[in-house]
């Protein structure tokens, strides 16, 4: 009977799946639910609702919760209130920004209903509240991936000063980009509605932004519309800074990665200004490099799931790896992994030794090369059959999510200008471990591989470690953990500093 209901509970998730992976425990009879609970197939939400989880997954792991996060928030609140609802402002600001974390709470403002918190697997809860008064117009509400949020000028009106003094990155990048003065000015000067507090915030915005000339039309209006002088307050913190290097209209994705850069980059630059440095020839590239390459192989395969034995990286390093012979070396992720390592590595270490030599490439170094690093990478996948040709060209085509990480990395569309941004950052930057740790942080924060990102911005830091007379630097599997920690605390907490020092470390240890 159990089985039967596993069973026939396997097939309707077959058969629902290619439109959702979040779904009320109506669709199923209980006992189906029971036994792919039981199996690890679904996994609770709240009553009445769960997601498609996999019976690998540990039960502390939030992966599968964080990819159907933003489609139960989706369904649940249609169900509930049909379209009588809309996100709060600052709630609204995150989707418009596109904030790739998931939120601890989200608040919904809603016509009619009572206050309720309702939690959420792994620390996470929905806020809904009715606010009647304060409901958005037809007019002010739009769309974000199914949701209904405030637009882009009705939130940054309703937005709180908090807001306003915490996400100014935020308020800075969505102004450049998203953002319509008219509209802006439409909502503020509508006369039903004075919004002095709104407009006194918006009008010291554009001029800490120096948009002197927006400012002074707002000003013009507003008092013309309601009489008076409208009075500047700046919403920032006194000690704000820009983040941004001009107004110049550009992605949410361009801007957000700039904004990270010149977020970061002083605070890298202070710490690894003790680093002794050096110039390398070609020859002392290859000795260094061949030293490394057995321990660089195993930690940085490691560090990514594969069992890598030294019988393994023997046979690889030996050129015994034949998956035309051997069929345990065509069948084998380990195997295909590590001899994709090592052509990686060599094509690596010989386009270093021309660069130091030639000079052929210069700030494009890595940005000409990248691709062909990571075709090598996995050329075994595609020898064995587990890989297309095609599969290695451009970017990934999917979503792609990183198991137990709040940061979602980027969406398909966005990768091209995201890249495109990235290599402009790291060709005007000069400083090498600036180069090298927000090399590795923003590769991995971008994602722009089904596959691979971590030994890709792993090989493009130490690139820029050689390049700047740093030695080539292991992160070793011991401290995988603290490695993954910083990086998570860069991508969601904007607090670079952790992996700046891990990095430092490492390379003080490398040099030991």
């Amino acid at each position: 009977m159990k089985n039967q209901a596993l069973s026939s509970g396997l097939k309707r998730i077959k058969k629902l799946q290619n439109k959702s992976q979040v779904f009320e425990t109506k669709e199923f009879e209980p006992l189906e639910v029971t036994e792919l609970k039981k199996a690890g197939f679904l996994k609770e939400i709240i009553n009445g609702w769960v997601y498609l989880s996999s019976p690998a997954e540990m039960e502390f792991e939030t992966t599968s919760w964080y990819i159907n996060y933003w489609e139960f928030i989706n369904k649940y609140l249609k169900k509930r209130f049909k379209s009588a609802y809309c996100l709060n402002p600052e709630a609204s600001l995150l989707l418009h920004n596109n904030d790739r974390y998931i939120p601890k709470q989200i608040s919904i403002i809603t016509k009619t209903g009572a206050v309720s918190n309702i939690k959420l697997p792994f620390g996470t809860s929905l806020l809904t509240y009715p606010d009647a008064n304060n409901f958005p117009k037809k007019e002010y509400i739009t769309s974000l991936r199914g949701i209904n949020v405030m637009s882009v000028e009705y939130a940054l009106c309703k937005a709180g000063p908090t807001y306003y003094r915490d996400k100014q990155k935020e308020v800075e990048i969505l102004m450049t980009s998203k953002w319509d003065f008219q509209k802006t000015i439409e909502i503020l000067t509508d006369s039903k509605s004075k919004m002095t507090t709104a407009a006194s915030r918006i009008h010291g915005a554009l001029l800490f932004f120096d948009r002197n000339e927006e400012a002074g039309i707002l000003k013009s209006l507003y008092d013309a519309t309601f009489g008076g002088s409208l009075s500047s307050t700046n919403p920032f913190n006194k000690d704000a800074v820009r983040f941004l290097s001009s107004n110049k209209p550009r992605s949410v994705t361009s801007l957000k990665l700039e904004a990270m850069w010149n977020n970061y980059r002083d605070v890298v630059e202070k710490i690894g200004q003790s680093i002794p440095k050096t110039t390398f020839t070609a020859q002392k590239i290859e000795s260094m490099l061949e030293i490394v390459k057995e321990q660089d192989m195993y930690h940085s395969l490691s560090i990514e799931g594969y069992k890598i034995t030294d019988d393994l990286i023997e046979k690889v390093m030996k050129g015994n790896w034949n998956p035309e012979l051997d069929d345990s070396d065509k069948k084998t992720k380990d195997a295909l992994a590590a001899k994709g390592y090592f052509e990686a590595f060599n094509e690596i270490k010989n386009d270093l030794k021309e660069e130091v030599t030639t000079e052929k490439y210069g700030n494009k170094f890595v940005e000409k090369l990248h691709s062909k690093w990571f075709i090598k990478l996995f050329t075994p996948s595609v020898q064995s059959g587990l890989l297309k040709a095609s599969d290695l060209v451009g970017y990934r085509r999917h979503q792609v999510f990183i198991r137990n990480s709040q940061h979602v990395p980027l969406e398909e569309c966005e990768l091209l200008d995201a890249m495109e941004t990235y290599f402009e950052l790291l060709a005007n930057e000069k400083d090498p471990f600036v180069k090298a740790v927000l090399g590795h942080h923003l590769f991995g924060y971008i994602h722009p591989y089904m596959d691979g990102n971590g030994r890709m911005a792993r090989f493009i830091m130490n690139a820029f470690l050689i390049l700047g007379g740093i030695n080539w630097t292991v992160i070793r599997v011991e401290r995988r953990d603290e490695y993954m920690n910083a990086l998570e605390s860069a991508s969601v907490n904007e607090n670079i500093e952790p992996f700046a020092k891990f990095v430092l470390d490492s390379i003080k240890k490398t040099d030991a």
